[in-house]
């Protein structure tokens, strides 16, 4: 046999024997990219793939955290609002003394203030409910390709059904063309009144909470009670029965008439000016909801707020499980890809072994041939030197 057939098949077997020790000791068929360039680009998209379904998991797994911490505050909160109905009925038993009563108001501020903070809970830095007066949301994708995403609701408390929560007076512009009894019916529509400034605290209150808005007209919640309606600068009062004892006049006011009985701030310079009721120049009024404590708030309230909770609760519930719908799917796409990844990727255990065999034999025969070729041609070479020297 031709000595260079027998090196290239030792080659051959050897680079065979090479390959098939690689892909066992690796587990993987394709050690480089030209065992199977196609499926090395599929294997590539595909490990993306499942990168992206892990991190989409995790993300999931923290919306569900989300959903269970704002489950378990929903839960306290409408524990505490349960309560809060029961002292409340309590209160109203004529017999209870006023010692009685004043440890139920102290329990009912205390609860109070316990829903406030929960209320005011956060998860990582995020609000687990919405402090805007409406529910605000917070999208996550559901799957690899962000095209799927499910919803979590962070939903609205210290306002509307819940503004008896606030920790402090809440005051609001509202705009529109009122008269000061129009504004004062409007604001009592609301749940609140007319905004009533009686210290300078109070106003710095107001200002941080509208900000630009407080730089608006609008009716106040003052009426000039003198005789004839003479607007006096002792002649005025709040319609919450408060002291009208701190006041901002502008210069020169009040300088009104019989007919100037009703209190607006100027939107520049925030004085106060007397007008007359039918007066058209202030184009809104600020509105104020009153902190409420035992004493002041109604039944309905609560029942409206715990009905209010119960509804967030479901919801809560609701949007819990379709996260974990979501967390199932992605985690069973993922075994998927993983598998369909395997198929193109993974070493054939069986085979390989087959083929390491096969490679060994031919690598054995092959040395041996080479052996053999190279022992010939020594005899060969040996035996035309001895005849050479013989002749």
């Amino acid at each position: 046999m031709n000595p260079a057939m027998s090196v290239l098949s030792l080659n051959k077997a050897t680079g065979q024997t090479q390959k098939a020790l690689s892909r066992l000791s690796s587990g993987s068929r394709i050690v480089e990219t030209s065992d199977d360039a196609a499926g090395a680009a599929v294997a590539l998209k595909m490990e993306a793939a499942i990168s992206r379904c892990d991190a989409t998991n995790k993300n999931l797994q923290n919306a569900d955290s989300f959903l269970r911490v704002q489950g378990s505050a929903l839960d306290t909160l409408g524990k505490g609002v349960t309560r809060l109905m029961e002292l409340k009925t309590l209160s109203l038993d004529a017999t209870k003394n006023a010692s009685d009563l004043s440890n139920y108001s102290t329990e009912f501020s205390e609860i109070r203030q316990l829903l406030i903070d929960t209320a005011n809970q956060k998860f990582n830095g995020i609000d687990l409910f919405s402090h805007t007066g409406v529910d605000t949301y917070l999208n996550l994708c559901s799957d690899e390709n962000g095209q799927q995403q499910v919803r979590l609701t962070q939903y609205a408390f210290g306002n509307g059904t819940t503004d008896w929560l606030s920790d402090i007076t809440a005051f609001s512009f509202v705009s529109g063309t009122f008269t000061w009894e129009e504004a004062k019916l409007d604001a009592e529509r609301r749940g609140g009144h007319l905004a009533t400034i009686t210290s300078l605290k109070e106003q710095d209150d107001m200002e941080a909470q509208l900000g630009a808005d407080f730089l608006k007209d609008a009716w106040l919640g003052a009426r000039n009670t003198g005789p004839d309606g003479n607007s006096a600068p002792g002649d005025w009062s709040w319609i919450s029965g408060e002291p009208f004892d701190f006041k901002t006049w502008g210069p020169g006011e009040p300088n009104g008439s019989a007919l100037w009985e009703k209190l607006y701030m100027h939107g520049v310079g925030r004085g106060w000016d007397d007008v007359h009721n039918e007066n058209p120049f202030p184009k809104g009024y600020m509105l104020e909801r009153p902190v409420k404590h035992l004493s002041t708030i109604r039944g309905g309230s609560l029942e409206t707020t715990l009905q209010y909770i119960s509804n967030c609760l479901a919801n809560n519930g609701a949007e819990a499980a379709a996260v974990g719908v979501s967390r199932d799917n992605i985690r069973t796409k993922s075994v998927n890809l993983e598998a369909a990844k395997s198929k193109i990727t993974d070493t054939d255990i069986a085979r390989e072994t087959q083929n390491l065999s096969k490679a060994e034999i031919l690598a054995q025969i092959s040395a041996a041939m080479v052996k053999q070729s190279t022992e010939a041609q020594k005899t060969i070479l040996k035996l035309i030197e001895q005849r050479s020297a013989g002749t």
